[in-house]
């Protein structure tokens, strides 16, 4: 097997695994969760095979907690069928996190609620994502953010987002921009579904660059991956 990037059905989000073959083992990279049923079961079917194999997910990187990255992840953990024990490392910015590393102080109400998926599951109300992530002793609690460099075997990660002016502002407008969040959420179910599917390359560069402007994005990790004479901008 070589270097391979797998790229899930996420519906309108992300999830990839990239696997990384060394001389002597395969290291595995699970960048977000995406979300839809679809990309759970693929996500579910790719741990059982890891685990039947003896090999790890190396590294989990949650980049941000808009629903279409995050929610993926939260079913990962919902589901008892699912052995996360074999996860090593997770790089997540919580929003507890982020009020401790700059107000000095955890707001537990920024904590992401895990909801069950259905009435057999043993999770109660009140359990939280970073919760589980602490119990699970893989959760890297230090902020992640430009600048830094990271290794993992020979992998190196050169951190470009976000910033700490980000994280910062990020801290100070939590609560508007979940409540941006939830508006956006509203009026999402209200479009239509169509897409730019049939668009050629060309006739997607030549549309005009609307920004994002959700603090969220801004604050998603971002990083140039190098391995070898590799590199991959993610």
């Amino acid at each position: 097997m070589c270097h391979s990037i797998k790229v899930y059905p996420a519906a309108n989000g992300d999830c990839f695994l990239i696997r990384i073959k060394q001389e002597k083992s395969i290291k595995h990279i699970i960048i977000d969760g995406g979300k839809g049923v679809l990309c759970h079961r693929k996500l579910k079917d790719e741990f059982n095979q890891l685990e039947e194999n003896n090999q790890r997910v190396d590294l989990l990187i949650v980049t941000h907690i808009d629903d279409d990255h995050i929610a993926g992840i939260i079913k990962l953990y919902q589901d008892k069928k699912i052995n996360t024990s074999i996860i090593d490392k997770v790089w997540f910015n919580s929003g507890t996190l982020i009020s401790s590393e700059f107000s000095g102080v955890e707001i537990s109400s920024r904590e992401i609620p895990l909801n069950p998926i259905s009435g057999k599951m043993s999770v109660r109300q009140g359990l939280t994502l970073e919760k589980t992530l602490q119990n699970s002793d893989a959760w890297r609690k230090d902020l992640v953010f430009s600048g830094q460099q990271h290794n993992l075997y020979d992998i190196t990660f050169n951190i470009l987002s976000p910033n700490i002016e980000t994280l910062k502002e990020l801290n100070s407008r939590w609560e508007s921009e979940i409540e941006k969040l939830e508006n956006k959420k509203r009026k999402k179910k209200k479009m239509s579904s169509s897409t730019d599917y049939h668009k050629t390359i060309d006739e997607l560069c030549a549309e005009e660059f609307d920004e994002d402007t959700s603090l969220f994005n801004k604050s998603s990790i971002a990083f140039l991956l190098e391995y070898e004479n590799y590199r991959m901008l993610m």
